[in-house]
């Protein structure tokens, strides 16, 4: 990781919304070894507390790496960019474009305006 800047920035802003958002009891048990021994139900639950504890740490890193008003104008702009030339522009991995194109949708929804399809927000390569 260390050889790879963008990757070592983007890890380091999802582990700081970790600290930001402490993963709930139960978070630690997905990750050990007894996991798969829990009754299924248990491990449901589980799964669901680490999904959303990880959602709340990304979200927290893709908004700080891609600020809300750049990103919003870039998303807006009549001459639409790919994946790969927001990332580069961000200085971000592809996967965090992705995932922040997936809260601007979000956000949008929950703000009750019409969510735009990912071919109408981004260029195609």
């Amino acid at each position: 990781m260390r050889d790879n800047p963008i990757q070592e920035k983007c890890v380091l802003a999802h582990e700081i919304g970790h600290i930001l958002f402490p993963p709930r009891p139960g978070h630690a048990r997905y990750h050990s070894r007894g996991f798969h021994d829990l009754e299924f139900n248990e491990r449901s639950t589980t799964k669901a507390t680490v999904a959303q504890d990880e959602r709340l740490a990304q979200d927290w890193a893709i908004t700080v790496l891609m600020s809300n008003v750049e990103f919003n104008r870039i998303m807006e702009q009549e001459e639409k960019m790919s994946i790969p030339k927001i990332a580069e522009y961000f200085e971000v991995e592809q996967s965090f474009v992705k995932d922040r194109i997936a809260y601007y949708r979000r956000k949008e929804e929950a703000a009750g305006r019409k969510v735009l399809r990912w071919r109408d927000l981004i260029k195609k390569v």
